[in-house]
This record gives structure tokens, C-alpha cells and sequence, in this order.
């Protein structure tokens, strides 16, 4: 098992408490799915890797593709900018991996490198897989009370919102032969949660201030 990121004594308790219910934990579920699939520190990704194969890279060579030999479990290694944090972050990730996923590892992971990653694989794999994740992140960021939340909290959602490109409203999306309607609901997919990410950073802004 690898530690991608900070565990705090709160997170252990609740999985202590999972053990001893017959209830399944969602938050123990989600640090399990960190643990075993989404692995940023150097050590520990240096450790897994050890343990793998590599057995391709990317046309663009961005990403290295590895497989482990017992469980032919498909892993992928890269490296992100974050501009925020100012430092590259590697990444070694279960290729199976979700946009849902990466979203509940964005909002639960305690350490911000971690919570970096996972936001800027989102868009990355917009990007390059198609994916859609822009109205799932959206619909989880607005169920957050901003004037209750920590200072370490809002720092989260606002890391998020920036590093997964949320809160851009272009419309990134081919219009060459496409009818009007279809343009405009392209371009709505990212002027909605575009729009309430806004509100949410006016928000976090306003209580920092």
C-alpha cells in the first residue's frame, strides 16, 4: 500500500469507525481508492514503480504506460505544471480512473499537491480522452457552505476551480460543421459552471477579505 498524500488523526478515526460498523464510509472508501490508485509522492511512486512494467509511452511522449505483472492492473505516470502551487507534481495513476474519481480524490485528498493533480488531470483528460467532468465538479463545489467552511477548505475549492480550468467559459469545442443549436450547447457545457464557479470564487474572495 502507498500513501499518496497526509492522512490526518480525524480521517484515521473515521476509518477506525468504518471497521467497527456494518455501514460503508464513503470518506474510508475514497482515502482506500487514494491509497491503492493515485499516487503523488516521489518515494512511494518510485516504490510502485519498482514493481511494474513499462510498456509504452504516448505519441507525445507525455505519458508512460506501465502494467502490473500479478494483477495486469494498467498504471500511467506523468507530470503536471501546477501554476498555483508553482511546482511540478508526478502522478501515478490507475488508468481506470474516472472523472467521478478524480473529483472525489480533489475533495478529499488533505494534501494540495494531490488535490492539484487531480484537478488538472481532469482537464487533461478533457482534453485528450473527451471527458466531461465540468457540471459533476460544479454540482459537488456548490453543495459547500463557503461563509462556514476553514481557511485550509476554501484554499481547496479555490485550487480546484483554477487548476481544472473551471471557471473558463470559452468555448473549447470544435464549431466546424455543426448546426447553431448544437454551438450553443457547446457553449453552455462551459458558460454554466463557468458562471457559478465565478460566483463561488466571489464568495471565497469575500470572506478572505
Amino acid at each position: 500500500m502507498y500513501i499518496s498524500f497526509s492522512i490526518g488523526f480525524s480521517s484515521w478515526l473515521t476509518i477506525i469507525k468504518y471497521q467497527q460498523s456494518s455501514k460503508p464510509s464513503t470518506l474510508a472508501a475514497i482515502i482506500l481508492l487514494m491509497l491503492q490508485s493515485f499516487i503523488c509522492n516521489e518515494e512511494h511512486i518510485n516504490t510502485k514503480l519498482s514493481l511494474l512494467q513499462k510498456v509504452g509511452v504516448s505519441a507525445d511522449e507525455t505519458d508512460s504506460y506501465f502494467i502490473d505483472p500479478h494483477s495486469n492492473e494498467k498504471w500511467i505516470l506523468n507530470y503536471y505544471e501546477s501554476e498555483m502551487l508553482e511546482c511540478d507534481i508526478h502522478v501515478l495513476m490507475k488508468e481506470e480512473l474516472t472523472p467521478d474519481n478524480l473529483i472525489e480524490i480533489a475533495l478529499k485528498a488533505e494534501d494540495l499537491k494531490t488535490v492539484a493533480a487531480a484537478a488538472m488531470i481532469l482537464k487533461y483528460k478533457e482534453e485528450h480522452d473527451k471527458s466531461e467532468f465540468r457540471h459533476s465538479l460544479i454540482n459537488e463545489l456548490e453543495k459547500f457552505p463557503i461563509a462556514n467552511l476553514s481557511l485550509e477548505e476554501r484554499e481547496r475549492i479555490n485550487l480546484i476551480i483554477y487548476e481544472s480550468n473551471l471557471y473558463d467559459a470559452t468555448n473549447q469545442r470544435s464549431i466546424m460543421n455543426k448546426h447553431w443549436t448544437e454551438i450553443w450547447k457547446d457553449a453552455e457545457y462551459y458558460q454554466i459552471p463557468a458562471s457559478k464557479a465565478k460566483k463561488i470564487l466571489d464568495a471565497i474572495k469575500q470572506q478572505s477579505g
